[in-house]
């Protein structure tokens, strides 16, 4: 049950990224989603999620 809620946590924090790329914040020109790369339960002890965006400002 933790897994989970640690995957839960990782998901609605990349939602949470996401959602401030669109629209791109003030001053920022164009802010583009690449990816999301996890760790693909490879590693048992903790957990890795990253978000790929590009950002022109």
């Amino acid at each position: 049950m933790r897994l989970e809620k640690l995957y839960k946590a990782l998901f609605d924090t990349e939602a949470a990224i996401l959602g401030k790329l669109s629209p791109p914040p003030a001053g920022v020109k164009a802010a583009r989603y690449r990816e999301t790369i996890t760790d693909e339960d490879r590693l048992d002890t903790y957990k890795l999620m990253a978000v790929r965006c590009e950002v022109e400002g």
